[in-house]
């Protein structure tokens, strides 16, 4: 064996070395996620029969000996709900000039994002015009009217 191969085969094992110190550091920075088993339970709520008839009755209101009087009978008062109407928020609407032409005009509006030209009593989006000038228009949405100034 010449000195040419004893330095290739040390530099192999260097190698070797080198790539199993390499491979354990990489797994001690990147474990290996475990495989997690998971039982599905099944739960069932199964109702218990009562009976119909009770254990124990009490037939007389008797005098409370700490309180030295009979009990008194509770009122069953019943709550009447009242169910809300679900409320809708007003669009957002931005006033952004006006445009003349041929005695008629008409103004540039923005709701939601969306820009067109409308007209008094038009409507857009569900939202209508209903009075104008150069600096602030009204609005009406769903019942609701509201004044935007100009941007």
């Amino acid at each position: 064996m010449n000195k040419q191969q004893k330095t290739y085969g040390l530099l192999g094992i260097v190698l070797i070395i080198w790539g199993i110190i390499g491979y354990q550091i990489y797994m001690r920075i990147h474990p290996p996620t475990p495989e997690l088993k998971t039982e599905s339970i099944q739960t069932h709520f199964q109702e218990q029969k009562t009976d119909k008839y009770t254990f124990y009755t009490l037939n007389k209101a008797y005098r409370d000996p700490f309180l030295g009087g009979f009990p008194k009978k509770k009122t069953v008062r019943k709550k009447t709900i009242i169910s809300k109407k679900p409320t809708t928020t007003f669009p957002d609407v931005q006033y952004n000039g006006s445009v003349e032409g041929n005695k008629e005009k008409s103004y540039i509006l923005t709701v939601n994002g969306i820009q067109d030209i409308v007209k008094i009593q038009q409507v857009l989006q569900g939202v209508q015009l209903i009075k104008a000038n150069k600096n602030e228009i009204s609005v009406k949405f769903e019942n609701k009217i509201k004044k935007i100034m100009k941007q």
